[in-house]
């Protein structure tokens, strides 16, 4: 098959990750993958694909007639079997290029987040609803935001499909947590992965837990109040800001715990490196964590906003915890069986197969 996968712009955020490492992995399996920037134009996304831009303007996202127009054309040029939206702007200008220009190649968009916490205005809800309208598939990466989106969107009720987020196969090192221990978060510095918070939690474990450190892995437009919230509470010489990266293994390789205590959240990746990598983690109870994360069997789920009780899950981790040494082992293991990119991109492949199959348009199979 030949897939276009769309992505927002050049950023190491969870849907652009997540649609470049799903190309590399459709890639592997002979089928002809390019992924385009709706946004920008250079890139240093460190992953084996082919990337091109549409060169649409951020500051003229609805008055964009000619970039709609360049995606059409991209398309039928290019004789694509699959389009894919990954999450953003990439639905809006998948959906208005498709009904000005009449493109048939099956639309299928990715949702990756519990929609509903940023769709509030009927308007809104509308518009999103109509640029749906347009898909022939949607696909969840939660049973927790399927529903969300399905309660949103009621037309869609029975017919969002679900395939989580995936960790792409590599020999790890064993992790070794550094001494002093390491508390990590990675992340993009934005609201709702609630840094604030963060940050009074490991106020809490720096008081029982001599020199103990927290790496913040991520960029955004939260950071420098972040880091001005880390001086206030006397936290700057305790406080690691590493800027965003995309090789990630060489903290995990360090870290004793890896945190997550996000107020919004689809199925965040970073709890299935971090299991894959052999490293505990404690996270708020969020959308569709539970799914990947079973509270005392494959780490710590904690009840939102308790910051007191996420800062003793840590605080017994840092203390040689038995049972986490059990999470690990068990976390990995379901990691291997259920959440490998080569496995997810077959359940992307079968829907693929299924919508051309529908619609009659065959060229790739």
């Amino acid at each position: 098959m030949k897939i276009l996968q769309i992505i927002q712009q050049p950023q190491l955020r969870g849907a652009e990750i997540f649609a470049s490492q799903l190309a590399e992995a459709l890639t592997k399996k002979e089928h002809q993958v390019d992924v385009l920037f709706i946004f920008g134009s250079a890139h240093a996304m460190p992953f084996a694909v082919n990337y091109f831009f549409l060169h649409a303007q951020k500051n003229k996202r609805w008055l964009q007639f000619s970039a709609y127009k360049r995606l059409a054309q991209l398309i039928k040029n290019n004789k694509y079997d699959i389009v894919q939206a990954n999450a953003g702007d990439t639905v809006k200008y998948a959906a208005i290029s498709k009904a000005l220009f009449g493109w048939k190649t099956p639309l299928v968009i990715r949702n990756a987040s519990t929609i509903s916490r940023y769709i509030k205005r009927w308007l809104v809800k509308l518009l999103n609803g109509w640029f749906y309208g347009q898909a022939q598939a949607v696909v969840s990466v939660s049973h927790a935001t399927a529903k969300d989106f399905e309660n949103l969107f009621p037309a869609w009720r029975g017919r969002v499909q679900v395939i989580p987020i995936g960790v792409v196969p590599k020999v790890l090192d064993a992790a070794k947590p550094s001494s002093p221990p390491c508390v990590l978060h990675i992340g993009g510095f934005s609201f709702e992965k609630n840094h604030a918070a963060l940050l009074r939690i490991f106020r809490q474990v720096a008081v029982q837990v001599p020199n103990v450190k927290l790496v913040l892995v991520g960029d955004g437009p939260l950071l420098p109040s972040i880091q001005q919230l880390a001086h206030d509470l006397q936290l700057s010489s305790s406080v690691t800001f590493t800027g965003a990266s995309a090789q990630v293994d060489a903290y995990f390789a360090k870290a004793s715990v890896v945190v997550l205590p996000s107020i919004i959240e689809g199925l965040p990746a970073v709890i299935l490196e971090a299991q894959y990598a052999g490293v505990p983690v404690v996270a708020y109870d969020v959308g569709g964590i539970a799914e990947i994360m079973e509270n005392n069997k494959t780490g710590k789920l904690i009840p939102l906003h308790n910051e007191d009780a996420f800062a003793e899950a840590v605080v017994d981790i840092l203390g040689n915890n038995t049972a986490a040494n059990q999470w690990v082992q068990a976390a990995r293991k379901q990691v291997e069986s259920e959440f490998l990119l080569p496995i997810l991109a077959d359940k992307f492949v079968k829907i693929y197969k299924e919508l051309l199959e529908t619609s009659g348009l065959k060229r790739g199979l």
